[in-house]
């Protein structure tokens, strides 16, 4: 429950322009986001360039997340 409102903080400051904010959400979430990717491609450079990608568009795109829902499936 705790991650989830630091999530939700961290994407609105986010939205605001913080790349504090994103560096937060990288340190929750990178691990996840890698061992999918990983799953997915079976190929560790390639995991890591998704792993990248995901994260530049999550920054990209945070002004269309809704930050009352949970991160996870946007991250997916």
């Amino acid at each position: 429950m705790a991650e989830k409102l630091q999530d939700r903080e961290s994407i609105l400051h986010l939205q605001s322009g913080s790349l504090e904010a994103l560096g937060a959400l990288y340190d929750r979430h990178q691990r996840m986001v890698y061992r999918t990717a990983l799953v997915i491609t079976g190929d560790t450079e390639a995991a890591a360039d998704l792993l990248q990608d995901v994260f530049l568009r999550l920054h990209r795109f945070a002004g269309n997340i809704d930050p009352q829902r949970p991160l996870e499936p946007w991250l997916y």
